[in-house]
């Protein structure tokens, strides 16, 4: 039985308006139509704050105003304006190890209902080049068609490279 087949992709451009202030624009696209969803697209703006920067943590929390579309395998559509609130960290935990994480909440109006996204990976360098790298991510949505999970979640492992 095939119970997920995701594809995302989305970007987000951070603009520092001095020290400890930032401007960001972004958006996502994706599709996980086991999870029931055929296509979901949001764009985002906002602002926030780095709260701790410097060689091993940073701590940013953020806030913006956005649109969201999700088209449902069964046909029904949800869009509308919905607010982002979020946290973003990341630690170096020693010369060849780092960690991150970031919690999104998305309060939208209610035909779209509230979403939340969370997500950590752990990167740790091999040797010449290479690292291992693990993920969690965490989805969930209030509103979903029925017989639709509200929370999906995704654990990956995988090795990479720096060149």
């Amino acid at each position: 039985t095939r119970s997920a087949d995701l594809a995302r992709v989305g970007g987000r451009y951070d603009r520092n308006l001095g020290t400890h202030f930032f401007a960001f624009g972004g958006g996502e696209a994706e599709t996980n139509r086991p999870g029931g969803v055929s296509r979901r697209v949001n764009a985002n703006a906002g602002g926030g704050w780095h709260v701790l920067q410097s060689d091993s943590v940073g701590l940013d929390l953020f806030a913006g105003l956005g649109h969201a579309e999700t088209r449902f395998t069964d046909g029904s559509r949800r869009a509308g304006l919905e607010w982002l609130l979020g946290e973003e960290s990341s630690h170096k935990l020693g010369e060849s190890t780092s960690f991150k994480q970031r919690l999104v909440l998305y309060p939208g109006s209610r035909e779209i209902g509230n979403r939340a996204t969370f997500d950590a990976s752990l990167a740790t360098a091999i040797a010449a080049g290479w690292t291992f790298n693990t993920g969690l991510a965490l989805r969930n949505s209030s509103k979903v068609p029925p017989g639709l999970q509200m929370t999906e979640r995704l654990l990956t492992f995988g090795f990479g490279y720096k060149f």
